[in-house]
């Protein structure tokens, strides 16, 4: 079995070349990607100080009463507890590094963003904004108990914030103009928000029947395999990425991997109860 030749990078500080990228045009330029700065302690610092922020929130949440895991076998409790916390670790990947790609941006490095790169982006505006919404909510709920108005705004809120995510990765999809597998997975991963945003929107006007799709995991298992089959590809490619686009594609994939572990726990704690 024969592979393809591995893609090589231009020998330019801070660049790399498209790795799908036809040969360029006699005298065209050739399209450069955005290469952040290598992975330093900095980064790692960062990350840990993120992560112990967002941890606290989460036993901010759950000493207010308003988590999830509230009253709850203390087997499933710990459980839960630790796939919220595996979250919070991951949302402060994200933001890390989002925090190095806008840096690097604002810094005049040139070139574009890699597929992973988009993927930061997003997951690090939509972690600013779910946390803005739960916030929000749990300051409006603490000390009150749980109106009529909460099974509106609270899914309504959750539904927009999809339909911003899956417009965010078509934006991302059509700036990817080398990588197909990419421009296609990345419109997957828009659809299933989508479809995530109409079930929400759906869950605020009232169709409970809706709720019994969303307990299924069939969302993350999409986004895993979509990422599966995209990773095949990109080894038999060679593809030569930096590590904000390796990061991007971790969180995504380890994101899904937890909404799956969370939903199928929850889902044999409802069926033991049964």
């Amino acid at each position: 079995m024969s592979f393809p030749e591995p893609e090589h990078e231009p020998d330019l500080p801070f660049l790399c070349a498209e790795p799908d990228a036809p040969p360029p045009e006699p005298g065209a330029p050739q399209l450069l990607y955005l290469q952040p700065p290598r992975l330093g302690i900095i980064h790692l610092l960062a990350w840990t100080a993120v992560a112990a922020v967002f941890l606290k929130f989460g036993l901010a949440i759950e000493s207010m009463d308003a988590g999830p895991v509230q009253d709850l076998p203390p087997a499933l409790s710990v459980a839960m507890r630790s796939i919220h916390a595996a979250f919070g670790v991951l949302h402060a990947a994200a933001l890390v590094g989002c925090g190095t790609l806008l840096l690097a941006r604002a810094r005049g490095w040139p070139g574009r963003f890699q597929p992973g790169h988009w993927i930061v982006l997003l997951q690090s505006v939509m972690v600013l904004l779910s946390y803005f919404v739960w916030i929000t909510w749990v300051a409006t709920q603490s000390g009150q108990s749980s109106g009529p108005s909460d099974f509106f705004w609270l899914p309504l809120a959750l539904g927009l914030l999809q339909a911003v995510y899956a417009a965010g990765y078509v934006l991302g999809a059509s700036r990817i103009r080398d990588a197909l597998r990419w421009r296609v997975g990345l419109i997957v991963v828009a659809i299933v928000n989508g479809l995530g945003a109409i079930l929400y929107c759906l869950l605020a006007f009232g169709f409970w029947r809706v709720s019994q799709w969303m307990a299924l995991p069939w969302d993350a298992v999409v986004v895993l395999l979509m990422l599966a089959a995209v990773l095949i590809a990109e080894w038999w490619r060679r593809a030569r990425r930096d590590w904000v686009h390796w990061l991007g594609v971790a969180t995504l994939g380890m994101g899904a991997a937890l909404s799956l572990a969370n939903r199928i726990v929850w889902m044999g704690y409802q069926a033991a109860q049964q």
